[in-house]
């Protein structure tokens, strides 16, 4: 019965799996193999207490069985218990020191944790153990990545890729790197183009990547979060990578891509459409300063408010919010049991805040789980994917064109298309304390770094020259080779305009958001990053009453800043062109009177009109009943 059982798990037929072990755990209890198969045939199930209470069972009879210490821990991690996994894969490493994927998953962990130096010692491990795969060397890439060592990164997926070409995480790795922090506008050129062509390699090879056992895991290496802050429409790679993915994950869960019609009027219960958010970001974050108000204000007469917290168990303002929702999810586990709660819960209207930002929501908004799906501009670029119906868009911010830049059809609310309550500093705050300069002119740059496009460097560059007593403020990021690669672009930006860049800079810690705050009071001005303009950094500025100096782009997220201008009927800080941002920067410093009276404009306009403004969630609300009216 063993080898037509286990047969029966490599072909899926897990229900099948778990009733034959279960008939022969019950004339041989203590059957280890039945046990194991048992607990692997329960995960595959989504049942993760029942696969943990059969491999412990196996390690009480055999404790030196390192599958079962290895698949326990994976049920663990299953479960969101992250800290139970470690000690468990510790224990494992105990039994066996060459296990190379507890090594592996050890460092996955631990990675997760921002943990670098021990997910970089698991890794090497890994390698030591198993030298000729890929995975570790994946790994290994993954990890300089995050640490923003693109150089030792890209050295490690081509090593990958060498070893195991038809490793999926690999030729995605190998083709697919992006840099953390350009090195120049030409050498975004040359990064992106590096993407592309190695997009045409995967779509070309796609078809042989559908045997991967573990598919939905390796595909979790290929999105290119970086693309977005290069300043470029990412229609078309966009679109691509969709076509890369979709197929791919349809291949896996084809249940997941069956159309579902609306429901019906007499199926709406009290008769109200059910509304759902599906997110990683709902907590202290800035996804959730942008939306929590869609929830916080719906009408609860007409809407019915799901969110489905896709990562553990949210902070203190995830809690908050989800005393506001009528159903709150938190959804752990494997793609395919997330998308059976969301499908089962007949939802009307699916949105997707910020798909681009994390893995699980890109894969889940590849999938068809609701008869209206929508992303939104959490992270703002289009998602390219034929399943995403609608993008919901801060009306004010998008261009005459706007549509072109959106594989969905365009949502335009109104106004910023969000309510937001300022957040202000507590106090004046001191420079000396927060260790600024009492003399001198601040231009605060509060963006993060992998934010800031090369193309801002000539003008921070020339501001100060112009002006000695200048100080661009930046915060630090917390990896050190980010912040190494953003100080040799910018002090050759510096060095070819005649400035400082040691003296006219600084980097200060990140520090905890009252003091945050009383950086914006404490400073002169804001400098708007052009490409990504400011979204919650300009707010809270503007909160402040910190003047901001703007260039408008050419798409949405490079509007922003202006866009909260434009609403506030204050245009004064829109800069017409590279040359007017730096006169406006400039006679920032040097003119108190002006500066005085830009502060006390934002000050009486923004109430109202950037901050406490229903206009946008009305218009949301407008929409959703025009894709799913109460009545057929």
């Amino acid at each position: 019965m063993s080898i037509h059982a286990d047969k029966l798990f490599e072909q899926g037929q897990y229900l099948e799996v778990r009733r034959l072990y279960q008939q022969r755990l019950q004339a041989q209890p203590n059957d280890l193999h039945a046990l194991f198969m048992l607990g692997r045939a329960n995960g595959e199930l989504g049942q993760f207490a029942a696969m943990s209470q059969c491999l412990n069972r196996v390690i009480q009879l055999q404790p030196a069985h390192a599958a079962a210490h290895y698949w326990l821990a994976k049920a663990l991690v299953y479960s969101a218990q992250l800290d139970q996994a470690i000690e468990q894969l510790k224990r494992l490493l105990n039994v066996d020191r060459h296990h190379t994927d507890g090594w592996n998953l050890l460092g996955e962990l631990y990675q997760q944790r921002e943990a670098l130096n021990e997910a970089h010692q698991c890794y090497q491990h890994a390698a030591i153990s198993a030298p000729l795969e890929a995975a570790s060397y994946v790994n290994l890439g993954s990890l300089f990545n995050d640490a923003g060592a693109f150089d030792e990164a890209q050295t490690n997926y081509d090593k990958a890729f060498e070893l195991q070409p038809d490793v999926l995480s690999a030729a995605l790795g190998h083709h697919l790197l992006q840099p953390v922090i350009a090195k120049s506008s030409d050498d975004i050129a040359l990064s992106r183009q590096r993407y592309i062509t190695g997009l045409d390699y995967l779509l070309e090879h796609q078809s042989d990547y559908k045997s991967i056992a573990n598919l939905l895991e390796q595909l979790q290496w290929g999105y290119g979060f970086y693309l977005a802050y290069q300043g470029l429409d990412d229609r078309d790679v966009q679109e691509a990578w969709a076509r890369f993915l979709v197929p791919l994950i349809k291949h896996v869960l084809p249940d997941q891509f069956k159309p579902l019609p609306p429901r019906r009027p007499q199926d709406k219960g009290a008769g109200k459409i059910r509304i759902a958010y599906a997110t990683h970001f709902f907590y202290e974050h800035t996804v959730s300063q942008y939306f929590k108000k869609w929830i916080d204000c719906a009408n609860r007469d007409e809407f019915e408010v799901y969110v489905y917290w896709l990562e553990g168990w949210p902070d203190p303002a995830g809690d908050a919010l989800a005393a506001e929702c009528d159903q709150f999810r938190c959804l752990n586990g494997s793609l395919g049991d997330i998308a059976k709660v969301i499908r089962n819960d007949q939802i009307d209207i699916l949105i997707y805040p910020e798909v681009g930002m994390d893995l699980k929501t890109r894969w889940l908004a590849g999938l068809r789980l609701a008869p209206v799906q929508c992303s939104a501009w959490g992270h703002p670029v289009t998602t390219g994917l034929s399943t995403i119906d609608y993008y919901l868009s801060s009306g004010a911010t998008e261009p005459d064109n706007a549509d072109e830049h959106y594989s969905e059809t365009l949502v335009r609310l109104e106004g910023l298309g969000m309510n937001c309550a300022p957040r202000r500093a507590p106090d004046a705050g001191d420079r000396k304390r927060l260790n600024l300069p009492e003399d001198r002119i601040l231009f605060l740059c509060a963006q993060s770094l992998f934010k800031i496009h090369p193309d801002t460097d000539r003008l921070l560059a020339e501001i100060c020259a112009q002006q000695s007593d200048a100080l661009i403020v930046f915060f630090d990021n917390k990896m050190a080779p980010v912040v190494k690669s953003f100080k040799a672009r910018m002090k050759a930006a510096f060095d070819t305009a005649a400035a400082d860049f040691e003296r006219q800079t600084q980097f200060l810690p990140r520090v905890g958001m009252d003091d945050y705050l009383r950086v914006n009071v404490l400073c002169t001005a804001m400098m708007d990053t052009p490409h990504w303009s400011g979204g919650m950094t300009s707010l809270d500025a503007l909160a402040n009453g910190l003047p901001i100096v703007t260039l408008e782009g050419d798409l949405s997220r490079g509007r922003q800043t202006s866009a909260m201008y434009q609403q506030m009927g204050f245009t004064d800080l829109i800069a017409d062109d590279e040359d007017d941002y730096i006169a406006l920067a400039l006679r920032l410093g040097r003119d108190a009177a002006f500066r005085q009276y830009c502060a006390e404009q934002i000050q009486r306009r923004s109430e109202g009109t950037v901050f406490n403004n229903l206009e946008g969630i009305r218009s949301l609300e407008n929409f959703y009943r025009s894709v799913c009216p109460l009545e057929a």
